[in-house]
């Protein structure tokens, strides 16, 4: 199984405030690892709006290179809107970027990585793990 690394769970290895985050990644290697186009947007829309746009986004690029990446796709956007609807109907709808990245989390079957554990487990049978958390 994959685990898909969501945005807060990156900016706390990039920034060094995740090292039980840091440990794993090091422990699986990227290739047991992935992020999505999503989290992409997300980290470099964040280094470009950075005090030194070249140096945060020089960091993204290594932090990312041999990582998995998977695409939003057509798939993704079915799988995305039953959670949505969902959670809608339930009351308890989340963020527009985590319904994105919970459609692809659930199109690949993979876990999701973040520190955002009360947004995501709202997904019914979407798989959530913290690492920071992790013993």
């Amino acid at each position: 199984m994959t685990y898909l690394l969501d945005t807060s769970t990156c900016v706390g290895i990039l920034r060094g405030r995740a090292p039980k985050a840091r440990a794993r990644l090091d422990q699986l290697g990227k290739n047991e690892c992935a992020i999505c186009s999503i989290v992409l947007l997300e980290l470099r829309a964040g280094a470009l709006k950075s005090q030194n746009p070249i140096r945060e986004t020089a960091k993204v690029d290594e932090f990312l290179r041999e990582m998995n990446s998977f695409q939003f796709d057509d798939e993704c956007a079915n799988l995305a809107s039953e959670i949505r609807g969902n959670l809608e109907k339930r009351g308890v709808p989340i963020g527009p970027f985590d319904l994105l990245i919970a459609g692809i989390a659930r199109r690949h079957g993979s876990i999701v990585v973040t520190r955002n554990i009360g947004e995501f487990s709202r997904v019914p049978n979407l798989h959530v793990e913290d690492w920071e958390l992790e013993p």
